[in-house]
């Protein structure tokens, strides 16, 4: 990993803890306990320009911290994680989940069906497995927002599943900030467009 900005107690805190953990219920409650802030987040904290900012801030073999800047009205598409399980924390602002059951699926397209619609503010967690089911993440206000994602393990692609057809394409995980060190735009741009049909 290359040389970060130095992270503060509490986030440090949580990836040791986060390490020793050997349940996904010890997890979440680390998770739910470690009181991370966006103060302390600064280093990491980039919007992106074309849509919502993903930035890296850890990574081990177990699993990652990303942290997502959300602008009013971005919104992801409907996702999986490829197996990974996801928690995240609403850090700043006001974001909503809605979650998708699969139905029927025929030559990559699939039936979406919405079940649970979530708001979410400052500082509730919140986690979903592909057990569950897929969601959709947004800021559906008119005020700026922050997640903080902790994916176990590290999620590299997942399946994005267009609202409209059910059409479904593998997408690549790509970053606006690596580390605290911003992506040029091309570079980044470059990576958005790795996507396999």
């Amino acid at each position: 990993m290359p040389a970060t900005p130095e992270i503060i107690n509490s986030l440090q805190t949580v990836i040791e803890q986060l390490s020793a953990a050997n349940s996904d219920k010890q997890r979440q409650e680390i998770i739910e306990n470690g009181h991370i802030g966006l103060t302390e987040l600064g280093p990491f904290h980039h919007y992106g320009s074309s849509g919502y900012g993903r930035n890296l801030i850890y990574t081990g073999a177990e699993f990652e911290i990303i942290l997502l800047c959300w602008q009013p009205q971005q919104f992801s598409t409907p996702h999986d994680h490829n197996g990974s399980l996801c928690i995240m924390q609403c850090v700043s602002g006001e974001l909503i989940e809605q979650r998708y059951q699969l139905q029927a699926c025929a030559d990559n397209h699939c039936i979406l069906s919405p079940t649970e619609l979530m708001t979410l503010s400052d500082g509730q967690v919140t986690s979903i497995s592909d057990q569950q089911g897929l969601h959709k993440l947004g800021n559906a206000t008119m005020t700026a927002a922050c997640s903080l994602h902790f994916y176990f393990p590290p999620i590299h692609s997942a399946n994005a599943y267009s609202e409209q057809d059910g059409g479904q394409k593998t997408v690549f995980s790509s970053f606006t900030s690596e580390y605290g060190v911003k992506i040029a735009e091309t570079e980044s741009e470059k990576v958005q467009l790795q996507v396999v049909r």
